[in-house]
């Protein structure tokens, strides 16, 4: 259930691994797929947009996975069913083994202004106004913050690594600088992912 990046890694590891003893569904709200992992570097011009966003359904189809366009609404253990509805379908569907999904929520309304005032990596569209956004930057403070209770910290590390890479020279003039800001400190932010604090201790 979900059709996010730990969902479509894991149903195309098992079809990979199958024997022909399993079938392997993917049940997804939507067919559209965005890699959020690359966002980040898409930003900085890494990767292209056809690269991180594709359409799940023919995708799937073609590891011999097969795809669902549909929500889930409810789970019965016992039965080891899944209640499912979406346009084209509505019923149960039959398990032997679950592997629930469902993605990220985020809390970016406990932050005022967020929405209003800061640029964001929750969505592809949003990455593109990022990028265009650095490209018309030439000088000032940036700011690259996790929020408070936000468990995803290395896209923080990754996009200030950038930043500072993307403006060394400004920043070495001193008309440009980077900042990162953690809640409660970059350590225990990243559980003693020392490596990338150091490095951003570094710049």
């Amino acid at each position: 259930l979900g059709g996010g990046f730990a969902s479509v890694s894991a149903a195309q590891e098992f079809a990979r691994a199958n024997d022909g003893s399993l079938e392997v569904t993917v049940v997804s709200a939507s067919r559209g797929f965005v890699l959020y992992p690359a966002l980040v570097p898409y930003v900085f011009g890494a990767v292209d947009a056809h690269e991180i966003r594709f359409d799940l359904a023919s995708r799937l189809t073609a590891s011999g996975i097969r795809f669902i366009e549909a929500e889930a609404i409810s789970i019965d253990q016992k039965r080891r069913m899944a209640a499912i509805t979406g346009t084209d379908v509505e019923g149960l569907l039959h398990f032997d083994y679950l592997l629930v999904a469902l993605g990220r929520r985020a809390a970016a309304a406990t932050v005022g202004g967020f929405h209003e005032f800061a640029h964001h990596l929750l969505d592809l569209e949003s990455a593109d106004k990022f990028r265009s956004a650095l490209d018309s930057f030439t000088a000032g403070s940036i700011v690259v913050a996790l929020a408070p209770g936000g468990t995803l910290p290395i896209p923080v590390c990754e996009t200030a690594l950038g930043l500072a890479d993307k403006f060394a020279a400004a920043i070495k003039k001193g008309t440009v600088s980077v900042s990162a800001v953690f809640p409660r400190g970059i350590d225990d932010a990243l559980h003693g992912g020392h490596a990338e604090a150091g490095r951003l201790a570094a710049r």
